[in-house]
């Protein structure tokens, strides 16, 4: 791809106006402008992944992304290095730029429809390629990204949202399974944490989250706490609970209501989470952004709320929604819940 592999000539520029002048296997460099949301990094983590097998091998993937990103971008094994943006360390955000300005990326792809950072990088770097879906209401944007891409529907999963984008340029791809990985030092976190609580391979480890701050979505601590003590009577199960930081009230609220007869996770951390997760028979939650997380190790288990779980469910095929017919998910019952479980553990 002759045309891409010059990016500093304007007038060779202007001549890339469709996509099917992109062939990804003579493109060297990308640069991608990530989601700044959790959940929705790592449901872009599919599309990332055929991206990078399309190129060439010795082709690179950076990414421009938010600190907290940043975690999770370190554990995606197609990506190859990270600029941060959004940061308050000014040495980093000065190095940011530097990189934007200097950087001879091939395309600009752009997977964050909300933030301001994709007219600055565009207008930053002079990369010949830029794309990104089309968004009527921004027409600076518009004019910046040469390459653009209508929305096929509002009721598409997000996964399918980002892999769209790159099966535009090329990459085409069905697997729609996250791609994080864990380090050995999240492994041994994990291993260890189990010998602490004298959790052995013989146990039925299933882990829930009881304490999502959105009561409107959450089902109740006290349904939560029923399938707690008809797991620990029917299996003699040990219950993992993990929480988000700014759930502590609610955590120590339940652990009470249960009697401490569950675990409370002693992290925070998503990755050494995600770790303990791979020892679950299952986990059962609300809409959380840990049922993205711990998709890829266990089977998770979803009592959703009123919206539609087309759109954000958990990537998988092991894995359950339920729903009331009112959309409340308090009006899930605990028998249904211990129904899907009970399959769960027979299979």
């Amino acid at each position: 791809m002759e045309k891409i592999n010059n990016p500093l000539k304007k007038q060779e520029r202007k001549k890339i106006v469709s996509a099917k002048q992109i062939n990804l296997k003579e493109v060297s460099s990308v640069l991608i402008i990530t989601p700044f949301h959790t959940e929705e990094f790592i449901l872009s983590t599919p599309a990332i992944a055929a991206l990078k097998e399309a190129m060439p091998p010795e082709s690179e993937i950076t990414v421009l992304t938010t600190p907290l990103i940043k975690k999770f971008a370190a554990t995606c094994r197609s990506i190859n290095k990270i600029l941060e943006i959004k940061t308050l360390n000014p040495v980093k955000f000065i190095q940011t730029v530097f990189s934007l300005l200097t950087g001879k990326f091939n395309i600009i792809l752009n997977f964050n429809d909300r933030s301001r950072v994709p007219i600055m990088a565009a207008m930053l770097n002079r990369a010949p390629v830029k794309v990104g879906y089309l968004q009527e209401k921004r027409k600076m944007y518009n004019r910046l990204y040469n390459i653009s891409l209508h929305s096929i529907g509002a009721n598409q999963h997000i996964i399918v949202k980002y892999l769209n984008l790159v099966r535009f340029i090329g990459a085409n791809s069905y697997d729609f399974t996250p791609k994080i990985t864990l380090s050995d030092e999240n492994k041994a976190f994990a291993t260890d944490f189990l010998k602490k609580n004298n959790i052995t391979d013989k146990d039925i480890i299933i882990g829930i989250h009881p304490t999502l701050k959105d009561q409107e979505k959450r089902w109740s601590l006290n349904k939560f706490s029923l399938l707690v003590k008809g797991l620990i009577e029917k299996y003699n199960a040990k219950i993992v609970v993990v929480s988000h930081k700014h759930e502590s009230e609610a955590l120590n609220e339940f652990m009470h209501i249960t009697k401490n007869q569950c675990i409370s996770a002693s992290t925070h951390d998503y990755m050494q989470l995600a770790a303990i997760s791979r020892y679950f028979c299952c986990f059962i939650c609300n809409e959380t952004d840990f049922m993205h997380v711990f998709a890829p190790f266990t089977n998770i288990v979803v009592i959703w709320g009123d919206s539609d779980p087309e759109i954000n469910k958990p990537s998988g095929h092991n894995n359950e929604v339920l729903q009331a017919m009112d959309k409340k998910a308090d009006s899930v019952t605990v028998s249904a819940v211990l129904d899907v479980i009970n399959n769960i553990l027979k299979s």
